[in-house]
Formats: structure tokens, sequence, C-alpha cells
């Protein structure tokens, strides 16, 4: 069986390094709150068939909330109730485009050994057990199938518009998950999410390169960003041309390619009226690829920013 965790703070949009199996196994049961400084999780864990590394089919899907005090390592447990719609209401909808993008990254990656994700239908109450005491567990199946899992078969198009589906965010999603590359190229560079996404990106070791517009950088929030980005160890190039370098491009790991009018700015993400499309095709991203690379390696156009 195939099995994967994802366990969030409870507001946050990407989950933690650690699973729940790592950050719960050792701690003790905490028979009431007095005294203690709780943070609350939501652990989900997605199962299917087929290898830890390889999976084949997408089955079954279980949400659970559990708190923990890092200071005295004691964990409160509240069970869930039981109603499928009431567990999808806690998730945020960046958790959920975070799972969508997760599932969808690694149907992408198997699909030479014909990985297809099953429809995922309701299934029947499960019973576990987490940190020495009894949780109720809902199979919440319908729960991600909800924000449209796509079907390996064939590729994807995702649009999301601001401000009312803050794409941004769901780039912010994208980066959190990458695994091999990531290669910019935006106009307009300077919201901290993006940031410290491809910040930490970097450190766990992606491959992050930007491209972006030499004139932009007379802006001193844009300056302020893409300066951090290569303190960090992001190489970054510009435009040598005098035309502008107007992309709003980002390709991820041969899987994911994105386009739009959205740059990676607070304004493009909450404020004006833009468009993202987030592409899940393995043939259109290695266009999208090629001609990043291509710009990359064009010195007579492009040239390493050094401040």
């Amino acid at each position: 069986m195939w099995k994967k965790n994802f366990l969030f703070r409870a507001h946050e949009a990407a989950p933690l390094k650690e699973s729940e199996n790592e950050l719960f196994h050792d701690a003790e049961p905490a028979l009431d709150s007095a005294g203690l400084q709780m943070e609350k999780f939501l652990s989900v864990w997605v199962q299917g068939e087929g290898e830890d590394d390889s999976p084949s089919m997408y089955t079954n899907i279980y949400v659970r909330t559990a708190t923990l005090d890092f200071r005295t390592r004691a964990g409160f447990l509240q069970p869930l109730q039981g109603r499928s719609h009431q567990i999808k209401q806690m998730l945020t909808p960046e958790q959920k485009g975070f799972l969508r993008e997760s599932i969808r990254i690694s149907c992408v990656t198997h699909r030479n050994s014909h990985a297809l994700i099953k429809p995922l239908l309701p299934a029947s109450l499960r019973m576990s057990r987490l940190i020495s005491s009894q949780l109720v567990v809902w199979a919440v199946v319908g729960l991600i199938c909800l924000t449209q899992i796509p079907v390996c078969a064939s590729a994807t198009i995702d649009v999301y518009y601001a401000p009312e589906d803050q794409p941004i965010d769901r780039v912010v999603g994208l980066y959190a998950h990458a695994t091999r590359y990531i290669y910019v190229s935006v106009y307009a560079l300077t919201a901290p999410s993006v940031v410290k996404a491809l910040v930490e990106a970097k450190r766990r070791g992606v491959d992050v390169r930007v491209i972006t517009d030499r004139e932009r950088l007379n802006d001193p929030k844009q300056h302020s960003a893409v300066n951090t980005l290569r303190l960090a160890g992001v190489p970054i190039r510009i435009n040598r041309h005098d035309a502008l370098m107007h992309l709003k491009q980002v390709v991820i790991d041969d899987a994911i390619n994105t386009s739009g009018s959205a740059n990676h700015t607070t304004s493009g993400n909450r404020y004006n009226d833009e468009r993202l499309d987030v592409i899940t095709d393995a043939r259109l991203t290695a266009k999208a690829r090629e001609k990043f690379l291509t710009m990359w390696n064009d010195h007579e156009r492009f040239m390493t920013w050094t401040q």
C-alpha cells in the first residue's frame, strides 16, 4: 500500500517537513490544556495502491486534528465530527490547493507507469490511534475530489483569477512542492511569500533560477526582493536589450508550467484583475523549459545581475 502524510499547522498553506508520525510519535497524551501552549495541526493522509515512491492509484483520504505543546511534548486530541462537509471546511483553500498540486505532480511523475487517479467515492468510518489515545477518523474521500484533481490521462489547465482566487498563493504552493527545479521568468517580483518560498526551495536543494526585467529593478521593492534571492544563492539574469522582459512564466520539475497576466506581486494577487493558468502537461512544460533555458543561455540578450 502507498501512503503519504501532509501535516499542516492550522492556517499555513504548506505542510511541515515532519510527518504526523515523526512529530507525534514520542508525545505524551495531555489530560487537559491547563498551562500548555498548544498549536493546532491538521493531518491529512492520502492512501492508495503502489509502492512507497510510485503510487499507481489513489483510493482514500483521511483527515484528523491534533494539538501539541512543543515545550512539554504533550498532546491534546479533539475528535472530529462525522460529516464530510465539516471536515472539508477545516482545510483552507491554500491547503486544498497544495494537496491538489501535490497529487497532480505525483500523478504526472508516474504517467509512464499508467498512473491513474481512481474516482474518489465516499468510504466508511475508520478508526485509528494518535499518541496513545483513540481519535475518530472519517474517511473523507470526496474532500480533495471537490478541489478538481485531474485524471492523468490528459493535460489539465486550471485557471485562477485575481483578486478572488489569489493566484500567487497557488504558485507559492507549487514552489513548496518542487523537488528538482524552479525556473521563473517574471516581469515583476515583489511578493514576500514568493521570495520566502523560493529561498526555502533553494535551501532544500532545488535548482532555482530567475529571469526578470532590468528596468523593474529601479523599483526599491523589486530590488530588495531580487537581492534577497541573490544573497540566498539564487542566480538572477536580466535583459540586456531595451525592450521589456515581460513574461510571467514558471516551469517546475518537467511537470507543470504556469502562464498568464499575474506578476509575482501582492497587488497582482489581491487587488488587480489578473489571470493565472496552471498547466499540467509534460509536452507543454518541456516547451516552456526550452524557452527559459534558451533565454538563460543567450548572453547577447541577457546578463547576470550582481547588483
